[in-house]
């Protein structure tokens, strides 16, 4: 499927959950296909059939630049959803929504290993996210 016809998809699927956000919060499982690649100097986060999801996942990613591109290709509608990264010295040089097809970077950093967070509080929708390293 494209990542516009993800797009439409995912619109459709909001629209039939939308009166299901008052129920307990959901965490990511199996039926979430989240894939994770995470490769020196490359890491991507993809996840689907999000719903009312409120979870936080840490990675440990190496970056050998001095900072990221990131290409945001999320589609999520509903609830706070955050991206944030911090350098090899521990400083946050990212705080962003997950947004729809939006190329962004990070402030510079120190290279080495990174940690990358995303934090879903009552989510709706799809995760999709690369990071590569960058000078």
């Amino acid at each position: 499927m494209t990542r516009s016809g993800r797009a439409v998809a995912a619109a459709a699927f909001v629209l039939a959950t939308a009166f299901g956000c008052n129920n307990p919060a959901e965490t990511l499982g199996p039926g979430n296909h989240v894939d994770v690649t995470n490769l020196v100097g490359h890491f991507e986060l993809t996840a689907d059939n999000i719903q009312n999801v409120t979870t936080r996942m840490t990675y440990a990613w190496q970056n050998p630049g001095v900072y990221a591109a990131i290409q945001h290709l999320s589609f999520m509608p509903h609830g706070t959803t955050l991206l944030i990264i911090k350098d090899a010295a521990g400083t946050e040089v990212y705080n962003g929504k997950l947004l729809y097809e939006l190329d962004d970077r990070t402030l510079d950093g120190t290279p080495g290993e990174w940690t990358v967070i995303f934090s879903l509080d009552k989510s709706v929708g799809q995760i999709d996210v690369i990071l590569d390293a960058a000078d």
